[in-house]
């Protein structure tokens, strides 16, 4: 009898854990809605998702997918070790990568009329940071929205090698307003140590500014995502979220 009400009250605890889960993705989905409707939001936002290899970053992407269509659909592709750093390419998912025949139930309801106002998300697979210089160039003309997406990154950096830092500048003179950065998303994996070079790459561009005026060069917001918490002994977001309110 003793295993049987075990067992019956860890179903309720499920069932009642999805209930909470399932009420809480349609508040967001709601808040999402509106904040996409606001008579200020003329343009989708641009985010660029930036990491070292192997933190996460296209399993975020599916998961944001997921989130606002109701439905799994793989999209984003995902890097491991070393032979992802050689094929780097610039992502470009179009309103989070959801297109209207994607969505189906409350998020039909909530995200049909908006869908053109979901943000743009860059995503480069993971980043390893020989030549900082390089690196900073490139970041630094992304963020610009002077690189057109899909772009091939070993292209880029092929570049590079051949003609030397300043090459993409006189290759790419132009922008596009549509392409340029406005949130840098940072994905940091809690089972890897910091990447503290890219970091350090990315804070110095965001704190530049334009010599003539003394104004930022970048209106470019930054956020840290921490993933795969599930491989971190003790590591417990429900804690940390409590105590940061």
């Amino acid at each position: 009898m003793n295993n049987f009400r075990i067992q019956d009250t860890t179903q309720k605890d499920l069932e009642e854990d999805q209930l909470n889960k399932r009420e809480e993705n349609v508040e967001l989905i709601c808040e999402i809605a509106e904040l996409c409707n606001r008579p200020d939001r003329k343009d989708p936002e641009v985010l660029l998702l930036l990491s070292s290899i192997g933190a996460g970053k296209g399993a975020m992407v599916t998961t944001i997918i997921k989130a606002m269509t109701g439905k799994y659909f793989h999209k984003a592709k995902a890097g491991h070790g070393n032979v992802a750093s050689k094929t780097l390419a610039f992502e470009w998912f179009e309103n989070c990568g959801i297109e209207k025949i994607d969505l189906q139930g409350l998020q039909k309801e909530a995200v049909s009329n908006c869908l053109n106002k979901l943000p743009n998300i860059i995503d480069v697979l993971g980043m390893s940071v020989e030549q900082s210089a390089n690196i900073r160039e490139l970041l630094e003309a992304v963020f610009g929205g002077f690189i057109p997406p899909g772009t091939s990154v070993k292209y880029l950096q092929k570049l590079q090698k051949d003609y030397g830092v300043g090459c993409l500048q006189k290759m790419y003179p132009s922008n596009s307003k549509e392409w340029e950065v406005t949130r840098v998303v940072f994905v940091a994996s809690a089972s890897q140590s910091l990447p503290t070079a890219l970091v350090e790459i990315v804070r110095c561009l965001l704190e530049s500014h334009d010599q003539a005026t003394g104004y930022f060069k970048y209106n470019i917001d930054l956020f840290v995502v921490i993933t795969k918490c599930y491989l971190v002994e003790g590591f417990n977001t429900s804690e940390k979220t409590s105590e940061s309110n």
